[in-house]
């Protein structure tokens, strides 16, 4: 959790989870936070948007006067900039000939002129533009760890053909956020679309049937605040503007059993069908015909197996059809 007060007080003026406050230097204006001890993302100290990320070195010397920190990379020390010196470059695509695994296939609205699949899994995502004969691992932005593989999310625009875009919900576990990224290029490049996203651990992105007219998505998001009142929950967030700016709409806390459940996505967006699928628990998929007054299962894993992901045509109510 990062955490501001008012100063000379305990009141909390703003509060960020998925984040931490590794190292704070007010006169440069920039917070540093780890990243698995595998880098720093710098975020600006006024706005709490990413400025990009430099390697992790351990500092053990903030000069402030100067605004330097001393740090150690093995035998060598080193004198670094308050601001951190040069981002990180961002990654580039790499050719790709085996997928570790696939938690995720999304194909374009406009697959049958363009042959462009994606899979996110095994900490990376993939691209594949000739009908999956072959792939790239994408870079451009789009944030990686080793130590602790982060997990993708992915979303299209339904206007892909003409807008190229993509959404990209991202975290590493229950403590590390990295919020929504966002690619109007395919996947080429990627860059981080937080304003207004207090909860970093986004968990699935969805964007309106009229996204290329409304341009409104809606983000899930996990949250955990330690700072008093402890609590854990779910919360959505609307952005009516393509991501550049979240407003949060719905809270559910764990602490409130009789909490009703958070609406979903598509109730949010206008464009809940009578007929929803509805994966719980990784192993069992549900269905309602009742707009979700009452559900029942249709389909369990076998023993040891999990379900990864469920795919229904926009028409379910009048198809039938789900994958």
């Amino acid at each position: 959790n990062l955490v501001a007060r008012q100063a000379g007080s305990e009141e909390i003026t703003r509060w960020l989870d998925g984040v931490n406050a590794a190292l704070v230097i007010p006169e440069a204006r920039v917070i540093y936070t780890s990243r698995g001890d595998e880098r720093y993302l710098a975020l600006d100290m006024d706005t709490w948007q990413p400025l990009g990320h430099i390697p992790f070195y351990c500092v053990h010397t903030l000069d402030r006067a100067r605004q330097r920190l001393y740090a150690t990379d093995r035998s060598t020390l080193l004198v670094l900039r308050g601001r951190g010196g040069q981002p990180l470059p961002p990654e580039r695509a790499q050719p790709l000939d085996r997928l570790s695994s696939a938690e995720q296939i999304l194909v374009s609205p406009d697959y049958a002129a363009d042959q462009t699949l994606w899979v996110a899994g095994g900490g990376m995502v993939a691209r594949s533009t000739d009908g999956g004969q072959s792939w790239i691992r994408l870079g451009g932005g789009l944030p990686t760890l080793q130590a602790h593989p982060l997990s993708y999310t992915l979303s299209v625009s339904p206007a892909y053909a003409q807008d190229r875009t993509l959404f990209a919900a991202i975290s590493a576990g229950d403590s590390i956020g990295y919020g929504v990224y966002r690619s109007t290029d395919g996947g080429d490049t990627w860059q981080p679309v937080w304003d207004g996203l207090s909860h970093l651990c986004v968990r699935e992105v969805t964007l309106s049937p009229r996204y290329a007219q409304d341009s409104t998505l809606i983000a899930h998001t996990a949250y955990h605040r330690l700072s008093p009142p402890a609590d854990s929950g779910e919360a959505m967030f609307r952005s009516t503007d393509r991501g550049a700016h979240w407003v949060l709409v719905a809270t559910r806390s764990m602490a409130d059993a009789s909490a009703p459940a958070l609406p979903s996505a598509a109730e949010l967006l206008g464009t809940s069908p009578l007929v929803r699928l509805m994966r719980r628990d990784y192993g069992e998929v549900v269905r309602t015909t009742d707009g979700g007054r009452t559900w029942e299962t249709v389909l369990l894993a076998p023993e040891g197996q999990f379900i990864q992901q469920v795919v229904a045509v926009p028409e379910l109510a009048e198809s039938r059809e789900a994958y």
